[in-house]
């Protein structure tokens, strides 16, 4: 099962939204990597991303691992106007 599951697609696009407000996340150009999890901390939900888990590895513009639905979101909200 996808750990980032448990958290809702609203509750993980907010802590997208902040992140990138707050500069804890950087915006992400759909340029990562695809494989299976490493066991890393994804940067948008803090879950490890499980072997059983599909993993997006972003090298720039510096390295970042997340599960595919918390990457999707935080390649949506990179791509929306700063408000």
């Amino acid at each position: 099962m996808n750990q980032a599951a448990g958290s809702s697609d609203g509750e993980l696009r907010q802590r997208v939204r902040d992140g990138l407000s707050s500069g804890k996340l950087f915006r992400v150009d759909g340029n990562g990597l695809v494989g299976r999890g490493t066991q890393q901390r994804c940067r948008v939900c803090n879950r490890p991303v499980l072997a059983a888990d599909i993993e997006i590895r972003i090298e720039e513009p510096r390295q970042a691992f997340a599960h595919v639905k918390c990457y999707a979101i935080w390649l949506e909200e990179s791509k929306a106007p700063l408000g």
